[in-house]
């Protein structure tokens, strides 16, 4: 591997290192935020907070992550793939929503959420893609540069 490739893997570990730490920091900060901003402490004024902290916190280093490592969203998100992601990831969300939505049938529970919440959004939809993004696409894909399983 050259010094490229090595700078690479010590950018990462960086990166993630400091991710850790930035991301412990904005809990702290939003525990004692609460305490003055009490917009805060409400559903939507939680999920904005979190959203915010997300982009900063994970997507921008992903983004400079993708950059030194000169891979794009196209490469990252398998664009050319999408009908396999879509139907894997479709087909196993759907398994794994079917062990939910079956004993609640059988209890006649509510199968789906009864009411909207901002959390549930986050928990569905943003934590999820944000995610994937940052440690697969991002974090994954420079350290397999160096630790290759061929």
């Amino acid at each position: 591997m050259g010094l490229i490739g090595k700078k690479l893997i010590k950018s990462t570990y960086l990166t993630f290192a400091l991710l850790i730490i930035v991301w412990i920091g904005a809990w702290l900060l939003k525990l004692d935020a609460e305490e003055y901003l009490l917009w805060l402490k409400s559903s939507g004024g939680s999920f904005v907070y979190w959203l915010i902290a997300k982009i900063l916190i994970w997507i921008i280093p992903a983004m400079f992550l993708l950059k030194i490592s000169k891979r794009d969203l196209n490469v990252v998100f398998n664009l050319s793939n999408w009908r396999s992601w879509l139907g894997w990831g479709g087909g196993i969300g759907l398994l794994i929503a079917l062990t939910g939505i079956i004993p609640n049938y059988v209890q006649n529970k509510p199968i789906l959420p009864t009411s909207f919440s901002w959390p549930l959004i986050n928990v569905l939809v943003i934590a999820p893609i944000f995610e994937e993004f940052l440690f697969r696409g991002a974090i994954l894909g420079n350290l397999q540069k160096k630790y290759s399983p061929l």
